[in-house]
């Protein structure tokens, strides 16, 4: 067993082959797959067929040039439902500095993707919302259509403010607002409760 079984967090490891070697808990546990079915490439029957091809672009990207990357895709539940997740990758190095595979972990993120539609045009009452960011423009930003659309909206300037808001009242989901461009906002969501 590995430390990793003991996240809640969905982990893997892949080799430099882009093989799977290693599942932890909460992925077996989400997909409903042992681990032997997911090493080698048997992982990737759980992901969603119109987003197969788009993850092994970007990861292939990340592997040829050792580099990390950020995806979402929907990834299949136990139950045969797909979820939309957001994965995180870096690749591994051994002591030496010899490059052995690429470690990830991916987060259910569904809420959102259910969530950023409705906010187009229908209401959001009851739906919790916590936006987290340095900037208050940008968390302004993201907050003011999220309440416009009666959603119950809490700001937070830091992980702290964000912890004690946490330690009172349980939000649905949390956005983490930044600017990485004039003009752009980026949202980050992280999944709190089913």
């Amino acid at each position: 067993m590995k430390a990793h079984d003991n996240l809640s967090l969905m982990t893997w490891h892949a080799r430099p082959d882009m093989s799977c070697e290693y599942v932890n808990r909460a992925w077996r546990e989400f997909t409903g797959y042992t681990a032997e079915q997911a090493l080698g490439d048997g992982w990737t029957r759980c992901l969603h067929p119109e987003d197969l091809t788009r993850w092994l672009e970007v990861s292939l990207r990340a592997f040829d040039e050792r580099a990390p990357f950020e995806i979402e895709y929907r990834l299949r539940r136990r139950d045969g439902e797909y979820r939309w997740v957001h994965e995180r990758a870096t690749p591994r190095y051994s002591d030496e500095g010899v490059f052995i595979g690429i470690a990830g972990a991916c987060v259910d993120v569904h809420k959102r993707h259910r969530i950023v539609p409705r906010v187009r045009g229908e209401r959001l009452e009851g739906v919790r919302v916590l936006v987290v960011g340095e900037i208050a423009e940008a968390r302004e930003a993201l907050a003011k259509p999220l309440q416009g659309a009666g959603a119950d909206v809490r700001v937070a300037a830091n992980s702290a403010e964000a912890l004690a808001t946490l330690g009172a009242w349980h939000p649905d989901v949390m956005l983490s607002a930044k600017e990485d461009e004039p003009g752009t906002l980026l949202a980050t969501v992280a999944r709190l409760k089913a």
